[in-house]
């Protein structure tokens, strides 16, 4: 769940769900220029990838926690038992739905532990864990064939990996999940993408990586007019009656 305080003079809170998120960053992806030399049954599987990445979330975001103040759990501050398990039900998942959304996932989660994970035995282990499916997954896929082998080849990965990244962050960087960040590294490391923004609701993306000149995006949340709940069944409660919103941003070309 993505928790945002509705303003600095308000005690409401909007809440996205990562679900609904992994659909803006969908969006994004959808819209983005196809390398020429990535063919498109590849470029189909990526954007399939990010948006099943954070199916594990769709059961707890139906059923969110509180913290010890009685506010709801945002994903970056969740318990890390809890956000470890979530990971792993979202690997899981798309390693079902093709083996390649499962390596990026994997590959995906693996990159957020180890910069910004607190390091403890706990995190280790699951680090390590994750370091231990990838390379499995990527030895399975050399001996599988030409394509397969391809596909796993560091180059060609790093590069899906990158646009994997950049849409996820991208998409909760629009919403205010995560804080404003200007530039982004691209294409592992090797180049760089420079987001401004005009107004809460109009970003731009340099040098241009979209087909169109212009990519209207929305996201589904819910607004609550409190921002604490004595326990999780009065929070609940609240849920279930919560005033639906969209929320609408665009990218544009400059």
């Amino acid at each position: 769940m993505i928790v945002l305080n509705t303003s600095d003079s308000d005690d409401g809170l909007i809440l996205y769900t990562q679900m609904a998120h992994a659909q803006m960053a969908c969006q994004i992806a959808s819209a983005w220029k196809k390398p020429e030399h990535i063919a498109q049954s590849l470029w189909d599987r990526l954007i399939d990838a990010i948006l099943s990445h954070d199916d594990g979330w769709h059961s707890h975001d139906q059923h969110p926690t509180l913290d010890e103040h009685g506010k709801p759990n945002d994903f970056k501050f969740m318990p890390m038992h809890q956000h470890r398990e979530i990971w792993r039900r979202s690997i899981a998942l798309a390693m079902g739905r093709d083996w390649l959304a499962g390596l990026l996932t994997t590959m995906y989660a693996k990159d957020l532990y180890v910069s910004y994970g607190k390091h403890g035995d706990a995190d280790q282990e699951f680090i390590n864990e994750l370091a231990e499916l990838t390379s499995r997954v990527i030895q399975d896929a050399r001996k599988r064939g030409d394509e397969d082998q391809r596909i796993v080849e560091p180059g060609c990965l790093a590069m899906l990996l990158s646009m994997f990244t950049f849409w996820d962050g991208l998409s909760l960087t629009l919403v205010g999940g995560l804080p404003w960040q200007a530039d982004w590294q691209f294409d592992d490391g090797r180049s760089m993408l420079h987001v401004s923004k005009s107004d809460e609701q109009c970003f731009s993306i340099t040098p241009w990586p979209l087909v169109q000149d212009n990519l209207p995006l929305s996201i589904r949340g819910m607004q609550l007019s409190e921002n604490c709940w004595e326990d999780e069944e009065s929070f609940q409660d609240a849920l279930n009656n919560a005033h639906p919103i969209v929320t609408h941003v665009q990218l544009r070309s400059e």
